[in-house]
């Protein structure tokens, strides 16, 4: 049998063995059609809106319904942001409209800027 019999079986199962550990990593995450490749990159501030559906401040964590993010090819979501520690998280609540700023962070993005709209 050759090597490239092999290798096929190989790959997906190596695929199929690292998913579970994959996703455990995304927790809240639909990354279903998502594009990945322009976070590759991604360095610059880049700036949305959504709605407030958590706040955390002991862990300093943020979960927002986030409009899409053309910038890094999100569609419209709910995630989990951490929160740098510039940001005043008292200043918003749950239900409530915001502007944010994320800023890559390794395999992430951080908020590092958030504001209550209206």
């Amino acid at each position: 049998m050759s090597l490239s019999k092999f290798s096929v079986p190989a790959a997906v199962l190596a695929v199929l063995v690292s998913a579970p550990a994959l996703a455990q990593d995304m927790k809240g995450m639909n990354m279903q059609g998502m594009d990945m490749k322009p976070m590759a990159g991604q360095s610059q501030p880049i700036t949305s809106t959504g709605v407030v559906k958590g706040v955390d401040a002991a862990k300093r964590r943020l979960n927002l319904v986030h409009d899409p993010i053309p910038a890094i090819g999100w569609p419209a979501m709910t995630m989990e942001f951490d929160v740098a520690k510039t940001v005043d998280l008292g200043a918003v609540k749950p239900g409530q409209v915001v502007a944010f700023t994320l800023v890559k962070n390794g395999s992430g993005y951080t908020v590092t800027a958030v504001k209550p709209k209206g």
